[in-house]
């Protein structure tokens, strides 16, 4: 993962087209109005995503905010946020031809 996916991520999800639920579950839906796209977010996805709306925007921030919140050893939940994170960047940013 590259370092700067958090503030990338946190970046992208400010873009005004975006639309997002949170659901009684703990799950997130956010709808790309630009793109046409849903997009829907597990409630650990959703914690990070409001981490991230929150200011949060370093990995080792959101691991241990994971990891204070959640029953997960702190070397798996940097690897899912990473993976989580680059998947957010994947999403939302804009097509380059």
């Amino acid at each position: 993962m590259k370092s700067h996916d958090a503030a990338e991520a946190r970046s992208l999800l400010d873009n005004p087209s975006l639309s997002e639920t949170s659901l009684p579950d703990g799950t997130m839906l956010i709808l790309d109005m630009d793109r046409h796209q849903v997009l829907s977010a597990s409630p650990v996805g959703a914690f990070v995503i409001k981490e991230l709306r929150g200011g949060v925007d370093s990995l080792p921030a959101l691991t241990a905010r994971i990891v204070a919140e959640f029953d997960v050893e702190a070397g798996q939940a940097e690897r899912d946020v990473a993976t989580f994170l680059r998947q957010v960047v994947d999403a939302l940013s804009p097509a380059t031809e």
